[in-house]
């Protein structure tokens, strides 16, 4: 962005925008009228009230922290140099003052505006606001501590004394010149428009800009600047709604975007931003990154599982802006604790019944990812294929990889972030960043070619060229030669029988011999089956068989250099295969609620023509899967079926064919139906129990179609049944009357589950003597052999046990569990040693996978005074039923596993201990 164009975008504009200024404050975000409204609002929803007050009288009883060095920072934290000079911990000073601020507006409180005066002035005495290497105030908290205090500017003027005016402006104006300069070329991320980097950034300085138009010389061109850059963001960020960085960051620009948008749109025309594809999509790729139960996000790039940007605020403001009824319906969701944003914009709930989701299946063009799923609930599980850029911000060399989980369980799974991403090596794109475990190919489930990563250049690109969503039926196949060296064509096919199988079909072409390896990420350590992996979840279960070639999985270990994950985490399987033209198939059986997997007997083969046939035999039904080289069409007659096409999946039963999905289809004859044409076509046919056929295109039938006779073809709304959602998806049923419509689109109304997250089961132990408390078995929390819903991380903390302690535990439902060994068996306690000021933690204690009798369901874990940052905040609480009687553990000699399970809230462990119980 060139500073001349910048300041004659402002010699244009500078006269309307100063006009728009006149008049007394607020200018940001609100008029007077607004600014009413609000207040009324906020006044009278007592729970929205409460909670907001609650939150501020903490905040106005803690003391303004005194500013710490990078150099103490990484003293006092073990942190790296690189974490320690963002000075992230300012971030928190400027939430809170965010919350000040909003409450400020609501309740006339002395107190409340003196605690943002102390929070302004506090922040304006710090010497920075987070360094970038050597350069002070060009990065993120520069940006989010600017853009808080010029809200307090503006809506609290009355507050500021004469010397406190001149100290914020001189500060405000070094500082955000600072961030100028970066945004002019001195940063990083002056020009990755297609990522977070610039909204936040480009946020701050628009609403700096408005904010002291009149008081700060520069900040005209702040304001004019932003405006630029937020016009190039909404060019070249993605149309489909999606991130390459993955959710949490998703989350983060959007806020910024959206702050920025609100706080300027009364002086400049930042409202055009809605118009822009990026923003109408973002509700959509919000919904279908999150996995069924809400409780976890899609793992594709360095995110965390969990969404810790805080989605609700951003829905609740575009569910108002677009009407969006769905974007309001998914914020009550997803957990999420209070935000001043989301009471700022969560304020004018739609009237009516707020309804779920009916769409299932999703395509994300721009972002390359596909989402299928069996529905919205805890039980359910959800499938994701990954295709899209490798090198980008944030980015993995993921490209085809699967990923897959029941409810927040991922049985098959990526690392997300790696523990050492605050090394700078880490972030060097060129090369470094791709010898750590959690980026590599390695590490995904994706092809391994001769045990190199993906291709790492800026182009590097698997690109999913189809997508085809029926009923009960989904297809999907990603082109991976762009993502890989030394082969000519390298190709994956993903086809998913609803809630009962999905086939994975990969095909390689080099010009030379290559070992190509199917690699499978389990989220623990699977049981080896013969050809096969079996992953047992608490939520549900999962079986990857080999079929081409059929041979067992062997583990394998880490071979790039620097292991980012816990030992615990990785868990890699694989199956190899050298030549020059390879196929290999894959069948993954999901087994829902932790009961037994499905027996299904499936054989592939590879005929010489280069034809796959899959037979797959299941309770009462064959399903019959016939596709030749990828990207040529075959020819298939069967009693029942003759098809032109490049994939044919088909079920029968006794009582003949009941279900048909063909892609890249130029002739078909099924069911009575013919269909021909120049223009080849996805289709799927699915029986209703009433006998009648719901046909699902890629493209209009209005002609080229011929008919049963006495049968006609009604359209249906694809969108009110399982489909994707996208318009090019075109329903009918073949109907002899209009009754025969109204039920299929009953039938289909059926096929949208909202499956409950199982009950944990109980299993009580065979009961053992007493025990004298001199019997101990101590366990060490960072010795965790076992974990599922969440990710946590081993850190140094002051006063824990031999110095560390597990951390990121985040609760919603998170489980880590521990294999110890009795020597003497008895009755014995169990002894908790944690930090965590949440109220009300609660969890399961289970013991070998069952709870051993109902009052371990959910014991209760009371407050302390805070998470594990000094050595007064742990608390020893021995496990007790509800009237404070210690639960009793028979526990006989050997081997035993300890888990927490479904924990409630976020907590920090650091051991557990086992005592014997007179």
């Amino acid at each position: 962005m060139k500073r001349e164009v910048v300041l004659k975008s402002l010699t244009e504009h500078d006269a309307a925008w100063k006009k728009r200024l006149e008049g007394p404050r607020p200018h940001l975000y609100f008029n007077a009228k607004d600014l009413k409204q609000f207040r009324e609002q906020i006044r009278s929803d007592k729970k929205a009230r409460f909670a907001l007050l609650e939150t501020v009288g903490a905040i106005v009883a803690k003391p303004m922290r005194s500013y710490t060095s990078p150099e103490e920072e990484m003293k006092a934290r073990g942190v790296t140099r690189l974490a320690a000079a963002g000075e992230l911990w300012q971030r928190h000073i400027a939430d809170d003052l965010a919350v000040l601020c909003i409450a400020g507006l609501v309740e006339d409180s002395p107190a409340i505006r003196e605690k943002i005066r102390e929070l302004v002035l506090g922040l304006c005495h710090y010497p920075t606001w987070g360094f970038l290497g050597s350069k002070p105030n060009i990065d993120s908290v520069c940006a989010i501590v600017a853009e808080r205090i010029a809200v307090a500017w503006d809506w609290f003027p009355e507050l500021w004394t004469g010397e406190d005016r001149k100290v914020i402006l001189e500060t405000l104006r070094a500082r955000v010149n600072d961030l100028q300069a970066g945004g002019y070329g001195a940063a990083y991320w002056y020009n990755v428009y297609d990522h977070t980097k610039i909204p936040v950034r480009c946020a701050a300085l628009g609403v700096c800009g408005a904010a002291f138009y009149n008081e700060i010389p520069e900040a005209p061109e702040w304001l004019a600047f932003a405006r630029l850059n937020f016009q190039k963001v909404a060019r070249l960020l993605p149309a489909d709604g999606s991130s390459s960085q993955g959710v949490s960051y998703w989350s983060y620009g959007i806020f910024y975007t959206l702050q920025y948008i609100e706080a300027t749109r009364g002086i400049i025309d930042s409202g055009e931003l809605y118009d822009a594809a990026f923003l109408r999509n973002a509700v959509s790729y919000r919904l279908h990154s999150s996995t069924s139960g809400f409780r976890s996000i899609l793992p594709w790039g360095d995110t965390a599982s969990l969404d810790y940007s805080g989605p609700r605020q951003n829905l609740y403001r575009l569910a108002e802006h677009y009407h969006d009824d769905t974007a309001w319906w998914l914020a009550e969701q997803i957990p999420s604790g209070v935000s001043a944003f989301n009471l700022f914009w969560g304020t004018r709930r739609p009237t009516g019944k707020l309804s779920g989701p009916q769409a299932l299946d999703h395509y994300f063009p721009d972002g390359g990812i596909v989402t299928t799923r069996t529905g919205w609930g805890g039980g359910d599980y959800l499938l994701s294929l990954k295709a899209g850029f490798a090198n980008r911000a944030h980015s993995h060399l993921d490209i085809g990889a699967l990923a897959l989980a029941f409810g927040n369980e991922w049985l098959l799974t990526a690392p997300g972030y790696g523990k050492d991403a605050s090394q700078p090596a880490y972030w060097k794109r060129n090369g470094e960043r791709w010898k750590f475990f959690a980026p590599s190919t390695e590490s995904h489930c994706t092809l391994l070619v001769n045990g190199e990563n993906q291709r790492f250049d800026i182009e590097s690109k698997g690109t999913i060229d189809a997508f085809f969503s029926a009923p009960l039926w989904t297809w999907s196949e990603v082109d991976l030669t762009g993502a890989y060296h030394k082969v000519s064509a390298l190709r994956r096919g993903i086809l998913h029988r609803r809630g009962e199988y999905i086939v994975v079909l990969d095909s390689a072409q080099a010009p030379e011999e290559i070992s190509l390896e199917w690699l499978a990420q389990p989220g623990r350590e699977p049981i080896h089956a013969g050809n096969a992996l079996e992953i047992n979840g608490e939520n549900g279960n999962l079986r990857i068989e080999m079929l081409q070639p059929a041979r067992p999985f062997s583990p394998r270990k880490p071979t790039v250099p620097k292991i980012d994950v816990l030992a615990q985490e990785i868990h890699t399987h694989a199956v190899r295969e050298k030549g020059r033209s390879i196929r290999m198939i894959a069948l993954m059986t999901p087994g829902f609620g932790g009961a037994p997997l499905p027996k299904l007997k499936a054989e592939a083969r590879v005929l010489e023509n280069g034809r796959e046939v899959i037979e797959i035999n299941g309770p009462g039904w064959t399903d019959r899967i016939e596709r030749g080289k990828p990207g040529t069409t075959i020819e298939i007659s069967i009693p029942g079926l003759h098809a032109t096409a490049q994939m044919v999946a088909i079920r029968t039963t006794e009582s003949g064919a009941r279900s048909l999905i063909a892609t890249g289809t130029r002739e078909l004859d099924f069911a009575g139906v013919r269909l021909a044409g120049e223009t080849p076509c996805d289709i799927g046919f699915e029986q209703t129990p009433e006998g009648r056929w719901i046909v699902d295109c890629s493209r209009r039938l209005d002609d080229g179609i011929k008919l049963p006779e006495g049968e006609t073809l009604a359209a249906m709304d694809s969108r009110s049944g399982n489909a994707m959602a996208d318009e090019g998806n075109h329903r009918y049923v073949l109907i002899q009357n209009p009754a025969d419509a109204l039920k299929a689109q009953q039938w289909l109304a059926t096929l949208i589950h909202s499956r409950s997250e199982p009950e944990l089961k109980i299993k009580r132990l065979p009961e053992q003597p007493a025990l004298s408390p001199e019997n101990t078995i101590s366990i060490e929390a960072e010795d965790f052999t076992y974990q599922s819903k969440g990710k946590a991380k081993v850190k140094k903390r002051p006063g824990s046990q031999g110095g560390y302690a597990v951390t990121d535990i985040s609760g919603r439902g998170h489980s880590l569990g521990w294999r110890f060994t009795v020597a003497t068996a008895g009755q014995y306690h169990l002894k908790i040693r944690y930090a965590t000021p949440k109220p009300d933690l609660r969890a399961a204690i289970m013991i070998d996978q069952a709870i051993p009798g109902e009052a371990m369901r959910e014991v209760l874990l009371p407050a302390g005074d805070g998470f594990g940052a000094s050595a007064k905040n742990w608390k020893e609480t021995m496990v007790s039923d509800r009237n404070g009687t210690p639960l009793v553990f028979n526990l006989s000699a050997g081997e035993h596993e300890v888990r927490l399970s479904r924990m409630t809230e976020a907590v920090e462990l650091d051991s557990l201990l086992f005592t014997g119980a007179e």
